[in-house]
């Protein structure tokens, strides 16, 4: 239902504005659904089928896939065949199309730890990826410049690490929103949390790292004689695997 709602409003922007809309299509158009599938409540995956099939008729049009990642697919590539004339009539062309995925893997990779981006830039971006039907979000949200990731486990990490300790994080429920945003549109969030390299704001909290004094030759990103290491690393990243859905986790 959300898929029908956002692509009746990319379709009919003037229904959105609150103004009324007087170029009526003459005849009643509508759009069918099919899919073989109805997982509604799960997450994209590598192996997901985003194949689909798209028929426009007169006054009719059909989407049939395999998945609910196919539908999203199909309604995309409708959405994008609408076009209105100077009068402000809404048209689309009678047409068969027959499509699936000749990579699998379609991505596009944001560092936000180098330059932090408000949640709202990064919504815009997901939109711009479900436009051109990208379907993994590569979300390098820490690295060397800053820690901006509020870690529910080890929050000095963000509080010391991070370019701001408020204003410059993603709390738990921004990356739940974002995940969100990225599911209703078919987009895998990939979040990549470098490691044992690239650790550099770690050492500001002084749990695996010292950065950021005088260096004396015996300290590398991490240091992998201690147990306290990877009891650390253990934590953070079950944290991560509980938090991000996808199957994978980017080391860097």
């Amino acid at each position: 239902d959300a898929a029908f709602i956002r692509y009746h409003r990319l379709i009919f922007p003037d229904h959105t504005a609150g103004r009324r809309y007087y170029h009526m299509i003459n005849s009643l158009f509508t759009v069918e659904i099919s899919v073989d599938h109805q997982d509604c409540e799960g997450y994209p995956q590598e192996d997901s089928s985003e194949r689909y099939n798209l028929s426009v008729s007169a006054g009719h049009a059909s989407v049939n896939a395999e998945s609910v990642w196919g539908v999203l697919r199909g309604l995309e590539t409708f959405s994008q065949l609408v076009y209105q004339d100077d009068f402000g009539t809404h048209f689309v062309n009678r047409t068969d199309i027959e499509d699936s995925t000749q990579f699998q893997y379609r991505g596009l990779l944001l560092d936000t730890s180098r330059h932090y981006l408000p949640v709202p830039v990064i919504l815009k971006t997901l939109d711009a990826m479900a436009y051109s039907k990208f379907n993994v979000f590569h979300w390098h949200i820490v690295d060397d410049p800053s820690f901006p990731y509020q870690s529910r486990t080890f929050p000095n990490l963000s509080n010391k690490g991070a370019f701001h300790p408020v204003s410059h994080v993603y709390t738990q429920s921004d990356v739940k929103r974002v995940i969100s945003y990225a599911r209703m549109r078919g987009i895998r969030v990939l979040p990549e949390f470098d490691s044992p390299g690239h650790t550099n704001f770690w050492g500001r909290v002084k749990l695996l790292t010292r950065c950021h004094l005088h260096p004396s030759g015996t300290f590398g990103p991490v240091n992998p004689a201690l147990p306290s290491t990877y009891q650390f690393m253990a934590s953070l990243f079950k944290e991560v695997a509980s938090v991000f859905p996808d199957s994978y986790i980017h080391l860097g």
